[in-house]
This record gives C-alpha cells, structure tokens and sequence, in this order.
C-alpha cells in the first residue's frame, strides 16, 4: 500500500487542492481518498498571477519569485492534509505536484528557431515542496508528454480510465473547472479507443466577469444565482458559438489564451450594456451547448453514452448544471460522489495516482487524448530527504 498526496491548482487561479489517498493494486487500481482540502490563495497571490499571465505582462523575475512562494504554498498544503489524514510526512510515499498552471501555447503556427514550440508553464518548485516536506515530489507531469508531440492537457483520462471504466458500459466524465473537458470511455474497456480533450470554458469566464463587475470584492457566481436570474442573449450566443477552439477536432487543450481576459474584453464589445446577469447566463448556456456538441460530434463510432458523470467546482454551480441537464437530455447528468468518487478532490487525486505510475516507470499519458507520438511516464522526480527509497507493493 502507498500513501500519496496529490496537490494542484487549476486555471481559475484561486488557490489549491490537496487530497491524501492509499493506493493498491489487486490486481487493478484501487485509490481510497483519506483526505481533502482546499486553501485559498492569499490576496497578494492571485493578484500576482494575474499581472503574470496577463499578455505581455509577464517578466521572468516574477515567474522566478512567484514559483519559490507557490512552492511554500503547496508544501503547506501537503502538510496539513497529511495531519488532517491522520498521518505523519514520514509515513508517505510521494507527492505529485501539478503546481499552477500560468499560460499554455498551442498554436500550430508556434516555433522558434525552426522548433515547434508548443508549451505550458506550471509554477510551485517541487524544490521547496521536497525541502520543507521531506517528501518525494513529482512535478512539471505535462512537459514529457509535450515532449513526445503531444499536447500535455488534457491528464485526467488515464485517471478516468484507470477507475471509472465499466466494459460494456459506454460512459463520459465530464470536469468542469476554469475549462471544461470530457473523457470518452468507450464500451469496449480499450484504452487504446480513450478520447478526452477541452471542449472549451466553464469557470474561467464566468469568474472574471464577477470579478471584473465586483471590482475583486467577488471571485465567483455563488451557485450561479446570478446567471440564473438572467436571460440568455440570442446574437450574442450565436457569436460565442462561432468560436474557433469550438470546432477544431480532438486532440485538443485550452485556457486563458482563448478563454481569458481577452476573451471577456470580446464579450462585452459584443454585447454592449447588457447586465451581468445575462452575460453570466450566456456564457453558461454557452458552456452548456459545447460540452453537449462535443459529445454529440466526437463520441467514438457515435455511440451514445449511457450516463455523463460530473466533477469539478462547475458542479457547485446550480444554473450551469440545470442548462447542461437540459441539454444532454435524455443522456442522465450524474455527479462523481454517485459513482465512488470526489467531486472536490479529483483533481488532486488524479496527480496523487500520475505521480504514483511516474515513480514506478509507467505512462500516464494516453497518446489517443493528448497526440503524443508515444505513452510515456510523466514529470521530473525530485527526491526527498530519504532519496528514492520504494517500498514493495506486497
């Protein structure tokens, strides 16, 4: 049995989740999550990495100061969903670290000195994670598989294939954080046949409306009480849904580049003096009618999964999930607690199992989600203050 933390701040930018788990295989995968939290950033923080990913903005002295505070950060993290686990550092295995991700370049066009320079940043130094800690880390998971052609984004299938899968039992996972994406796991069991990728926003928009409009005194949409209060704008939704992202095939990966602030000065010059309402109640019918595309256009052979399963801070969100009931109607919309899972913990757990298969030489990546060119084991290994030593798995 290994005892792994996962930790990982996605692209709303607004702090970070950590989740403790016990992992064994018998033979098959199993993951039990022992504990979970979220910690939000301090104000400084998120104020930092908006000035960071904001285009042209970004200088590589605050890169360099804001990944040695992200690590102190994470390595808290780590350490109080050890105690509230019950556990002590030296009873745990490794850490996988996502860190957090600042920006993403995956135009086509993108190179450098005759070299595809397709790319992501994560920032957190797994250094100061294994320094304060003790701990193993693994971190930096999407930079390999960027390495072997593929996209590095998006990582949850292997996740999704390794615990969710049903042969026989065609079924979608779906997460809904900054951007949503979907993991096709198709009847057959195949990994091989695994299909996931954006299929563009869900938080990330939504959330710097808010923010934008409260003038940072609000960071979200409680529940989405706004936008359910107001009226979906028909011109508006019309050019939203013409958005290029939308309509490019899988494999394909996305964030602020297309969804950021950028895409909210395009908005508002779209729908001039409309209320927050119903700019927050088209973005999420908007979300709502992508995902539901997605899986109508690229699900495998067309075969129509029996059930589409939810995770992320998206499922919090009432008015997004009452538009994505409607419009996957008949197809049931379940959450991931009704299937075994976390809705909340996910994320953190998906790093906790990847950091787990890097320590033992396996792929995390699937080539068919990501278009890597090869399966290839995930992220640079930082040891801990005992080096590599690996238990046996009994």
């Amino acid at each position: 049995m290994i005892r792994a933390v996962g930790l990982i701040s996605g692209t709303s930018m607004d702090g970070i989740d950590a989740a403790a788990v016990e992992i064994t295989e018998r033979p098959d995968l199993q993951v039990e999550l022992r504990a979970s939290l979220s910690r939000p950033y301090p104000p400084i923080i998120g104020e930092t990495l908006a000035v960071l990913c904001r285009p042209g903005a970004g200088l590589a002295l605050n890169a360099c100061r804001t990944t040695m505070v992200l690590g102190e950060l994470f390595a808290e993290a780590a350490l109080a969903v050890i105690e509230q686990a019950g556990w002590t550092p030296d009873q745990v295995h490794l850490i996988g670290s996502h860190g957090q991700t600042t920006v993403s370049d995956f135009n086509e066009r993108s190179n450098l000195a005759g070299y595809r320079a397709f790319s992501t940043l994560q920032l957190g130094h797994p250094a100061v994670i294994a320094e304060r800690t003790g701990i193993t880390v693994v971190a930096d998971f999407r930079a390999r598989d960027i390495a072997a052609r593929g996209r590095g984004a998006p990582l949850a299938p292997m996740l999704d294939y390794l615990l969710y899968r049903s042969p026989g039992h065609p079924r979608v996972l779906l997460n809904l954080g900054g951007i949503a994406n979907v993991t096709f796991l198709p009847a057959s069991g195949d990994q091989a046949e695994v299909i996931g990728f954006d299929t563009g926003p869900a938080n990330m928009p939504l959330d710097l409306l808010v923010r934008r409009w409260s003038d940072g005194q609000e960071t979200y949409d409680r529940d989405g009480a706004i936008a359910a209060g107001g009226q979906v704008l028909g011109r508006l939704l019309d050019q939203l849904l013409l958005h290029p992202f939308t309509h490019q095939p899988p494999p394909k990966a996305t964030g602020s580049e297309d969804f950021g602030d950028a895409f909210i000065e395009q908005v508002l010059g779209w729908a001039p003096g409309a209320s927050l309402a119903d700019l927050l109640a088209t973005l999420t019918e908007f979300t709502a009618r992508t995902v539901h595309d997605a899986i109508r256009r690229w699900y495998p052979g067309r075969e129509a999964p029996v059930d589409v399963v939810g995770s992320g801070g998206g499922i919090h969100n009432l008015a997004l999930m009452e538009r994505l009931r409607g419009a996957l109607a008949p197809t049931p919309l379940r959450t991931l607690d009704e299937v075994g899972g976390d809705v909340d913990a996910k994320e953190a757990v998906l790093f906790a199992v990847l950091g787990y298969l890097t320590l033992l030489g396996r792929a995390g990546s699937i080539p068919s989600v990501t278009g890597a060119g090869r399966a290839a084991p995930l992220g640079s290994i930082t040891p801990g203050r005992l080096g590599l030593a690996w238990p046996s798995m009994g």
